[in-house]
């Protein structure tokens, strides 16, 4: 993923970078309304958002997009989100993973965790957690 040096920590609420560039979110939602409600919500906080529609969709969007974030719903098609999480956490150790879950006493919502998932959420995700979470995942990065 991009640098030698990693993404910075430091950038919190969309920060951007000295080259003017904005921190990047990955969102992987199936259900388009809110798909579109989180995309204007994140860049009404100032973020660059992508989005994609599945897990494969979610993959390719996150070879070209390098997003320092992914929140993602956890009943996606095509890749299960467990999967995914590892995928990313083993490509790029560096990019936080968050995952919107109907329940988070489900199983597959503890296998994202234990993938490397940094944090999970309700569904539909409350703003003002969403924006803590995502907040926190920059200035602390992922878990080991």
């Amino acid at each position: 993923m991009g640098s030698s040096q990693g993404p910075s920590r430091a950038r919190v609420s969309g920060e951007s970078t000295a080259s003017g560039e904005k921190t990047r979110v990955l969102v992987v939602e199936d259900d388009g309304l809110l798909r579109k409600a989180m995309t204007d919500l994140l860049v009404g906080w100032g973020y660059q958002v992508e989005t994609a529609s599945d897990g494969i969709d979610a993959l390719h969007k996150f070879v070209s997009f390098e997003p320092l974030v992914v929140i993602s719903d956890l009943c996606t098609t095509s890749v299960p989100v467990p999967e995914l999480v590892q995928v990313i956490h083993y490509s790029a150790p560096d990019v936080n993973c968050i995952v919107m879950t109907d329940s988070l006493d489900c199983q597959e919502a503890a296998d994202a965790v234990r993938n490397g998932a940094t944090a999970l959420t309700l569904k539909p995700p409350d703003a003002d957690q969403l924006r803590a979470q995502l907040e926190d995942c920059l200035r602390t990065g992922p878990r080991a």
